[in-house]
């Protein structure tokens, strides 16, 4: 989605018009129709709805969580990625069970913003939001004491909206028209549907605890309504997500609570077609956090983790605030 930034070449050849009447179209038709081609194919709005299915994808754990993500676009351009996201889960088995169906959801808020300053009179602002919730059911298989093998699907609906701002003559009398309710300025209602495959590996060693979880998600997202006839979103993101953690007991307790520490370390890549369809296809993590045992409650959930991680791959940096619960 960085490639929205491309078009800022087009613009400035267009900042020589100012002193055309703007009232005549002609000479900028084949302004509008060449940057219209290019957005529509970089950024329009199949390349925004693959751009959430790919974040959907690493961002459908159950747990409360922010993360920021910070996209180098390029000169003059700034793109920040803001997720939020709050989950649950609900297991149908004991332990003891070697099948252990499960129900989980996600309920995710996300949004995108790319801002790109031309010079100092023409200027382009592009927010995307994406809100909804992903329902997922599946069956943790146990294939020894340390392994776990979890098939899953996961169905939900998303809500996706465009705004669009601009600043500059041209910007505003030549590229806002244009680009209205068929690149920016809409609204889309969207199913999403995939399957997860996730193996999960857990062995308690003299002084930590190790724990391993790695899946692959596939996910379409397709339009059911949308604001104009002009959007039709298609698309599906494929993404593989490792997380590794060292879960270090303590002496300490807090009301009584077992306290740990937790290092952690993971990546995410996005594979196929779509894997640039938010600017970045990589990216590792690493971080800590403060785990309370609260299994003599009997609640469902047995821990409850409060920490951070750093965020860094190509193109991207970011950080993240976890608050999560282990079953």
């Amino acid at each position: 989605m960085r490639s929205i930034f491309l078009f800022s070449a087009t613009l400035m050849l267009a900042s020589v018009c100012r002193g055309i009447d703007l009232g005549l179209s002609n000479p900028f038709q084949d302004l509008i129709d060449s940057v219209r081609d290019f957005a529509l194919e970089q950024v329009g709005p199949a390349q925004v709805g693959t751009g959430y299915a790919a974040l959907i994808n690493f961002a459908s754990n159950p747990d409360i969580a922010t993360a920021t993500y910070y996209v180098d676009p390029g000169p003059n351009a700034s793109a920040e990625i803001n997720v939020y996201r709050v989950g649950f889960r609900k297991d149908f088995f004991e332990d003891g069970d070697r099948w252990r169906p499960f129900l989980q959801g996600v309920i995710p808020y996300q949004t995108i913003d790319y801002r790109l300053d031309i010079d100092s009179e023409e200027a382009v602002r592009a927010d995307w939001t994406a809100y909804g919730f992903i329902l997922s059911g599946g069956n943790e298989f146990v294939l020894n004491e340390f392994w776990t093998f979890a098939p899953t699907i996961n169905l939900g609906f998303v809500r996706l909206e465009s705004n669009a701002g601009y600043r500059g003559a041209i910007a505003e009398n030549i590229l806002d028209p244009a680009f209205e309710g068929s690149v920016f300025d809409w609204e889309a209602d969207a199913i999403l549907s995939g399957l997860t495959f996730a193996f999960k590996y857990e062995q308690p060693f003299d002084f930590y605890t190790a724990r391993l979880s790695t899946s692959a998600t596939y996910n379409e997202i397709t339009t059911y309504r949308t604001s104009t006839d002009d959007i039709d979103i298609s698309g599906s993101a494929t993404t593989i997500d490792t997380d590794l953690e060292a879960v270090f007991p303590t002496f300490f307790e807090w009301n009584r609570f077992p306290v740990s520490v937790v290092l952690t370390t993971g990546g995410t890549a996005f594979l196929g077609g779509s894997r640039q369809a938010l600017g970045f296809n990589s990216f590792l993590s690493y971080g800590a956090a403060v785990e309370l045992n609260i299994k003599r409650l009997d609640w469902p959930m047995q821990n409850l983790r409060l920490g951070g991680q750093g965020i860094a791959g190509d193109n991207v940096t970011g950080w993240s605030i976890i608050f999560s619960y282990g079953f």
